[in-house]
């Protein structure tokens, strides 16, 4: 039996293109390109993707997360990161809480120190799971929060405020990279 390569792919990307696509601009302004909003009653999500990145910050709770066919157990202190295109849904316990951020790089503007800092994350742009300690989750809790504030208020000075919490946000993800103690899925179901 000849297997048809091309025919394979061209069927993957048709389903792919089918799939509900968020565009940031649609909860986004084009000079401030970050959205974030909480999710106190996560519940389940289609497989979907996006135009920009998306991070899911979890709060509380626990559920499943799946990012290209990859599973992630969803646990308090997660952050899972979704890059441009990236495929991904979950479902989550419904006393699950979450921040859902949709950015782009222009976030950052014309920063030199602010493109370096998302430059050195993006680096590890592999890498779908960061997870916080518990002092870094209340103060992350903290800074979504002003951030959301500050997106819905739009007092004088927000953008650089926003700036500020989410790049303080990036350093704690890049200080927390080299942490890898999370639950894996095959260790779930591995019996001896």
């Amino acid at each position: 039996m000849k297997i048809n390569i091309s025919s394979i792919f061209s069927g993957i990307y048709s389903e792919i293109k089918k799939m509900k696509l968020y565009k940031i601009y649609n909860y986004a302004s084009k000079d401030l390109p970050i959205a974030v909003w909480p999710v106190w009653k996560a519940g389940s999500n289609r497989l979907h993707r996006h135009d920009c990145f998306e991070l899911a910050f979890v709060t509380h709770g626990s559920g499943l997360c799946r990012i290209n066919d990859m599973p992630y157990p969803v646990l308090r202190g997660d952050v899972y990161v979704m890059n441009l295109e990236d495929t991904h849904s979950y479902e989550m316990e419904p006393n699950c809480r979450f921040y859902n951020i949709l950015f782009r790089k222009k976030l950052f503007g014309n920063d030199k120190v602010l493109h370096e800092l998302f430059e050195e994350w993006e680096s590890k742009s592999g890498k779908k799971l960061y997870q916080l300690d518990d002092e870094d989750i209340e103060s992350s809790d903290k800074s979504f929060s002003l951030i959301t504030d500050e997106l819905r208020q739009r007092k004088k000075g927000y953008e650089l405020a926003i700036r500020a919490f989410f790049a303080g946000f990036l350093i704690k993800l890049i200080r927390s990279g080299d942490r890898d103690n999370h639950i894996r899925v095959e260790n779930l179901f591995h019996q001896e």
